[in-house]
């Protein structure tokens, strides 16, 4: 009879040890997962600022360097394509800006970011709405025509498209993956150049605001 009650008291004891065991060792692994999760928050929000940092570096420097790049010395050749036609005509870019306060620019290539090209030519849309006076050019590199066209149509382009080559422009070798913009003006000087980023709509808000208010 002692020996049963023992073994009953030992096995009681055991499972007691057991579940205090298991619940303590589930609570450090919840624990665990959660400072993981912690870090992983931490981690992503470092690789956040670091990717912004950068991209801010990046328009920075495309900025000071490009700036107050004069156009007047260039005899760069457009090809207008904003109709619907295989022909094209030729002009020069300082002929298509002469007489302008300020000309708005979008260097798009074909290559870069879809996303950060849609949102882009949306706001160029808005911007051409809100001021019919701007002049606003694109200049792309397409290199099928049908594409181009495909383009054309889904942002329902309204301001006039040229084509330039790619390398056509002297800061196409400092931005040779990504769309970007500029404005010149009646001094046929550049500035205000600036690379979208769809991860940063708040940011391309802002330039296009600051546009207006400073410029036209």
């Amino acid at each position: 009879m002692k020996n049963t009650t023992f073994e009953k008291t030992f096995l009681f004891l055991f499972a007691l040890t057991a579940v205090i065991f298991v619940a303590l060792y589930y609570r450090g692994q919840k624990k665990l997962q959660a400072k993981i999760n912690d870090f992983k928050a931490l981690t992503d929000s470092i690789l956040v600022l670091n990717d912004a940092n950068r991209y801010y570096s990046d328009l920075l420097k495309f900025e000071i360097k490009s700036s107050d790049y004069p156009f007047e010395k260039d005899d760069i050749k457009l090809f207008n394509i904003t109709q619907d036609t295989s022909k094209s005509t030729s002009q020069s870019l300082n002929s298509l800006i002469k007489g302008n306060k300020f000309s708005l620019i979008l260097r798009y290539t074909e290559i870069g970011c879809n996303e950060c090209s849609s949102i882009t030519i949306k706001k160029l849309n808005q911007l051409k709405s809100l001021r019919p006076d701007l002049s606003i050019y694109a200049l792309v590199d397409f290199s099928n025509y049908d594409s181009y066209l495909q383009w054309r149509k889904v942002g329902k382009i309204n301001f006039p498209v040229y084509y330039l080559k790619k390398g056509g422009i002297a800061f196409d070798k400092d931005c040779r993956d990504y769309s970007y913009l500029f404005m010149i003006d009646d001094k046929s000087s550049a500035s205000k150049f600036f690379i979208p980023n769809s991860g940063m709509p708040m940011v391309l808000d802002y330039y296009f605001d600051n546009l207006y208010n400073t410029h036209i």
